[in-house]
């Protein structure tokens, strides 16, 4: 039973360090996500208002690499109903590097707030929220925004 209390220790260690953040901690963070859109879908509704359906990949970079985000690669997926002004909302489901799955939603348009809602792995039980701001085109087709938030990891 000693043998497979110590094993269990040295795993449960091995995937916090991995992690790079303890158990239960708050990490607060920044950094960008590096974008490629698909074109948008857009459809015409009664009475003249626009659903937009949109669709990007993204890489999020964090400013310290020791962020759990550092380098979490994500699909999102969402809609607009509204052409300028109009509400947007969506979510992202991704794999960080380890391959554990992590999920958000979103909301906004040129700028707006995120929320973690989990994932499997070391992301099972997470949470956090946070905003993000459209940041313009980098060229290639490729987009960038800015993120910033708190996270807390089970």
């Amino acid at each position: 039973m000693r043998t497979r209390t110590v094993c269990a220790t040295v795993v449960l260690g091995l995937v916090v360090i991995v992690a790079g953040v303890s158990l239960g901690e708050e990490v607060k963070g920044s950094g960008e996500g590096i974008l490629v859109g698909s074109p948008p879908a857009e459809m015409q509704l009664p009475g003249g208002e626009t659903y937009v359906q949109l669709d990007n990949r993204q890489v999020l970079m964090a400013t310290d690499p020791s962020h759990p985000f550092h380098r979490v690669a994500i699909t999102c997926s969402g809609s607009c109903r509204g052409a300028e002004s109009g509400s947007c909302a969506g979510g992202c489901t991704g794999q960080d590097p380890d391959g554990d799955v992590i999920n958000f939603t979103w909301n906004g348009q040129s700028k707006g707030e995120w929320t973690l809602v989990g994932g499997t792995g070391k992301w099972q039980g997470a949470t956090g929220s946070g905003t993000w701001e459209d940041m313009g085109p980098l060229g290639a087709g490729f987009t960038r925004n800015a993120w910033s938030g708190t996270i807390q990891m089970p």
